[in-house]
């Protein structure tokens, strides 16, 4: 299955790069946080938030084409 991944943030700073595509074997959005976990070597942030397709999620099962973001903590006024 193929996911783009895309990184904002002080999380695409850690990671080097802003967005990538992955042919991975996954069935849902928490295998996929374990998968990038080890991949990027970063430890998983309970502030982090992810949208699969656009839509904040907490879990999720994934399919192919899907579009995963992680979000680090917005401030604003």
């Amino acid at each position: 299955m193929r996911i783009r991944i895309k990184y904002f943030g002080w999380i695409a700073e850690q990671v080097n790069k802003r967005e990538e595509d992955l042919e991975l074997d996954l069935n849902s959005l928490n295998e996929l946080k374990d998968y990038l976990k080890n991949k990027n070597q970063f430890q998983e942030d309970s502030s982090i938030r992810y949208a699969v397709n656009q839509e904040l999620v907490d879990d999720a099962k994934l399919q192919d084409n899907d579009l995963v973001a992680l979000l680090p903590p917005f401030a604003g006024g």
